[in-house]
């Protein structure tokens, strides 16, 4: 669904499935073979004081990807 969503849009996408133990692991596994250039995150935001807490996989994810990242 979010494949056809973007390829609507002109976006060159790919879709694909892992199941892996870290997901950050499996995301940076999956975005470093295809050589992606933009990742968009979708991630459930959660109160945390003074800074905003997206959770710990997300935040692995954002520091280690080799391309650009947008969480929604």
């Amino acid at each position: 669904e979010m494949v056809s969503l973007g390829e609507s849009l002109g976006a060159r996408c790919t879709g694909e499935v892992r199941i892996k133990e870290s997901v950050a692991a499996g995301i940076l596994e999956v975005i470093t073979r295809h050589e992606v250039e933009l990742l968009l995150l979708g991630t459930n935001v959660r109160p945390g004081g003074e800074r905003l807490f997206l959770g710990n996989e997300v935040e692995r994810t954002l520091k280690n990807a080799p391309c650009p990242v947008i969480v929604v």
